[in-house]
């Protein structure tokens, strides 16, 4: 690996980072029904506590973006792994819902809020010309994360909850923390390289000086529409396609589909799908367009969740899955490159993380409405409806978007 771009070393340090960090947190849904049962907790009740990491997520991600910006991504992402690892030991020792909403609720997601966006800018920050297909990549590691809910359910089972946590706290100390603070860097002009591996520019830096990004000031972009547009949009796809990935486990429960371990396979499958998503999109995204990829995300996602509304056995819910999985994985690789179309790279993850704040609510309010949904009703069908209607403002959101230029000369 000797001559290989660094752009691309971190592109493989960013998979191994994201694969622990978001199959702790993928592996969420596992826990509900036993958790539930434990605690003597409705289903609403319990899902707050992810809700609340989401809601915490987003009001930390600006304040860790301004430290990725200001110092460097290794200081995030590593305190962030640190604290994910923490929030599982306490995890481990919790006796009431109280402790979730505190352990998971608020340091899970203050530690979550120092790991992707930290990495997705820094890949943007590395990459202009093949951006798409690197954060396509880079991406696949949460994909991937959805490969521990097998190993997370089989644990639960042999091992029990509690220690399923500490295991978890282990693998993030070393695979999120320990990896983030040796590799992580904050740009390539300040190791004396350019974007994409060029060698050069007309306006490449000298003797290993940081060259001049360029792009809003925070305070400028949320002035701009483009930025509510794409918070808009992320956001209210996040909300209906988390409300299945958090309550698909119980979900093939509840319904009589499957056992925990074939719904962990379910999971397992959407992880491995969605792959094909994120890097055949990311890589179409960089000749046909990023708004037109996001297209073909909702309207797969749209197709997928009325389908489940009629779902009766677990074959036909693998195959919807698959489906879901496609559109599902189109859309992550997508949000930093469209924010920095819009708005630059010079301050890119202090307004990737304004962003977030929206993209986080929606994420956590999303399985929390599902939770809420199924107390009341006991049934799965306006979770999935709203999915749909949700897919279709982002439909519109996309329409709007696709009439307003993107900013020129930011890359």
């Amino acid at each position: 690996m000797k001559g290989l771009f660094y752009g691309w070393k971190l592109v493989i340090v960013t998979i191994v980072i994201l694969f622990v960090a978001y199959g702790i947190r993928g592996s969420f849904g596992l826990f509900i029904r036993p958790l539930c049962s434990e605690f003597s907790s409705s289903r609403g009740a319990f899902s707050f506590a992810f809700t609340l990491s989401l809601i915490t997520y987003g009001i930390s991600s600006p304040l860790i973006g301004r430290l990725t910006d200001k110092f460097s991504p290794r200081l995030s992402v590593s305190i962030g792994g640190a604290l994910i690892g923490l929030s599982m030991f306490l995890l481990s020792t919790a006796t009431s819902l109280r402790h979730f909403y505190i352990y998971y609720g608020i340091i899970f997601g203050i530690g979550l809020s120092g790991i992707w966006p930290s990495c997705t800018s820094t890949i943007n920050r590395f990459f202009v010309r093949k951006r798409g297909l690197a954060n396509g990549i880079a991406s696949s590691g949460i994909s991937l994360g959805y490969f521990m809910t097998l190993g997370a359910a089989y644990s639960i089972e042999f091992l029990g909850w509690r220690q399923t946590f500490v295991v978890m706290g282990f693998l993030s100390f070393l695979c999120v923390a320990l990896l983030g603070a040796i590799f992580m860097r904050r740009d390539p002009e300040s190791m004396g390289l350019l974007p994409d591996g060029e060698t050069e520019t007309l306006n490449a830096p000298l003797n290993g000086q940081t060259g001049a990004l360029r792009g809003l000031a925070p305070i400028e972009a949320i002035k701009k529409a483009e930025f509510w547009l794409v918070a808009a949009l992320f956001s209210f796809t996040v909300a209906a396609t988390y409300m299945l990935i958090i309550y698909l486990v119980p979900f093939v429960e509840d319904m009589g589909l499957g056992r925990r371990s074939e719904a962990a396979a379910a999971l397992s499958l959407l992880g491995l799908i969605s792959i094909v998503g994120r890097v055949s999109e990311g890589w179409l995204a960089d000749r046909v367009g990023k708004l037109k990829a996001l297209t073909v995300s909702s309207v797969t996602v749209i197709v997928s969740l009325i389908s489940l509304i009629f779902v009766r056995d677990i074959r036909a819910l693998y195959l919807i899955i698959v489906l879901f999985s496609f559109g599902y994985g189109i859309y992550p690789p997508l949000i930093g490159p469209l924010v920095a179309d819009y708005c630059g790279r010079k301050n890119l993850s202090t307004i990737y993380g304004m962003i977030n704040i929206f993209i986080a609510l929606a994420e956590g309010l999303g399985p929390l409405f599902a939770g809420v949904v199924y107390d009341l009703t006991k049934s799965y069908f306006f979770t999935f409806l709203s999915g749909v209607l949700l897919e279709v403002l982002a439909l519109g959101v996309i329409f709007i978007l696709q009439r307003r230029p993107k900013a020129e000369g930011w890359d």
